[in-house]
């Protein structure tokens, strides 16, 4: 290289020319340049590619990244989104199924359902079912709680537990208002009384106190009359009752005490006329004349009159009695004599019914029994103070007494054994025992014999009259 102003051959490194001092300016060859500046250009060029190379490659895994997580995001969602189909379409199924639970009144089921949803998300629709359901559930149970209340009471009414069986009618009633067992907590409080009562009548018969006893009886008849007790039920009682009477009757006999055994037998005919035991005991015993007398022979007008005067009382069929008959039985017995021999004094209220005054039935009861009558409605009868109520019947056979034997006892009683007969009025009332026999072979489809009978009677003086009045009838 050389000076531009003289010449001077340079060195690489001279910054001016050392012979004439100019500042050494050096030009570039073009070749130079041109090699420089390729190589300038392919360096950037180099560059660039690696700069486009690197920007692709962080581009690409930019968009991995992106394209990663976008991923994770839509499967998260994806899965999160199945989970939630799955689980509401399980809920809903839930809802389904307590559904057809509250059919078929399985509501703690479906309350279970219920609650099991609303674990699961809030629901108002869901919350009312719920409610619905409990309501529900809570009857379902106390029906339920109530029925068996009300069965296990019967049960022990059947066995005799009045008490409890109360004691469980009246929970029935904290579930569940019911007149019916209303009544039956009143029918076994009846029956418990009767029971109580029926015990301690046995307490009285066992120390021979036979009055109160047939006092006692006589209350349980009122406490009975007009009160819808189960037959069934009283029926038990009074078999109990009866069968420990005979045991006490047991005990008289093992002492020979035929006035204890008179006494009870007729206490087990007040509760029960008909009780086959009692009647077929005293029939074989005779009680109502251990001995008898001496056997009368009845002419024409004495035949008729005892006739009559038993016929009195087969015509009403009334009950069997030892000593003293029931109230009841009197004023059915007197209000019946009078409609049958006395209808005059009927007042004719209708074609089907009339009155009778009471003073009339206080005459008969006097008259047959020689006894005072406390007036009451009875079983057959009603009664407004005054006058009971009659209802007319016609056409009915009515039995008349026919007298077999006849015996003085000595001390102004009879005993008098006889038969019903119905004979629709072939037979006066002066028949004797040789013509009831012809009559029945004359007329074998037109009299019948009724039940043997046997009664007890005596004389007393009524209106001036020296009449018969009974003092006791069996059914032989």
């Amino acid at each position: 290289m050389t000076c531009k102003q003289c010449n001077q051959l340079l060195k690489e490194d001279d910054k001016f020319c050392k012979k004439c001092g100019t500042k050494v300016t050096r030009e570039v060859d073009n070749n130079e340049n041109a090699i420089g500046e390729n190589n300038i250009t392919k360096a950037s060029v180099n560059r660039d590619d690696n700069n486009t190379k690197i920007f692709k490659t962080n581009n690409k895994k930019k968009v991995a990244i992106i394209s990663s997580i976008t991923a994770v995001v839509i499967v998260t969602a994806m899965f999160f989104s199945i989970r939630y189909y799955r689980n509401d379409k399980y809920y809903a199924g839930l809802i389904e199924e307590a559904s057809t639970f509250m059919t078929n009144a399985q509501y703690q089921e479906a309350i279970d359902l219920y609650k099991n949803y609303l674990d699961y998300k809030e629901d108002p629709e869901v919350v009312e079912k719920l409610s619905q359901a409990k309501e529900l559930e809570a009857e379902r149970v106390a029906s339920e709680q109530y029925t068996f209340n009300i069965t296990e009471a019967n049960q022990l009414v059947e066995s005799g537990q009045y008490i409890d069986a109360i004691r469980l009618y009246e929970q029935a009633l904290d579930y569940k208002y019911d007149d019916s067992i209303n009544n039956k907590i009143i029918e076994a409080q009846m029956l418990q009384e009767i029971s109580e009562t029926y015990n301690i009548i046995i307490r009285y018969m066992q120390k021979g106190n036979f009055e109160e006893a047939i006092s006692l009886i006589n209350q349980i008849v009122t406490i009975t009359k007009g009160n819808d007790i189960s037959n069934n039920f009283k029926n038990v009682l009074d078999e109990n009752f009866i069968n420990q009477s005979l045991e006490l009757v047991d005990n008289y006999l093992e002492v020979e005490d035929y006035s204890g055994v008179l006494n009870v037998l007729e206490v087990i005919l007040t509760v029960d006329p008909y009780e086959s035991r009692a009647v077929d005991l005293i029939s074989e015993l005779d009680l109502m004349s251990l001995e008898l007398g001496e056997q009368m022979s009845l002419d024409q007008e004495a035949q008729r009159e005892i006739n009559i005067f038993l016929s009195n009382f087969t015509e009403v069929f009334f009950p069997d009695y030892i000593e003293t008959p029931l109230t009841e039985n009197l004023i059915n017995f007197a209000v019946r004599h009078q409609h049958i021999n006395n209808s005059n004094a009927i007042k004719s209220s209708s074609e089907s019914d009339g009155s009778l005054h009471k003073d009339r039935v206080a005459w008969s009861v006097d008259r047959f029994f020689g006894l005072n009558v406390s007036h009451q409605r009875t079983d057959q009868y009603d009664f407004d103070g005054t006058y009971y109520k009659v209802l007319f019947a016609n056409g009915e056979p009515l039995p008349m007494a026919v007298v077999q034997e006849m015996y003085d006892n000595g001390d102004n009683t009879y005993t008098v054994y006889f038969n019903e007969v119905f004979s629709h009025d072939l037979l006066d009332y002066r028949v004797t025992p040789a013509d009831l026999e012809k009559a029945l072979e004359q007329n074998p489809e037109r009299i019948w014999m009724g039940d043997a009978k046997k009664a007890v009677v005596t004389r007393h003086y009524f209106n001036g009259e020296n009449a018969y009045k009974l003092l006791a009838y069996t059914t032989l």
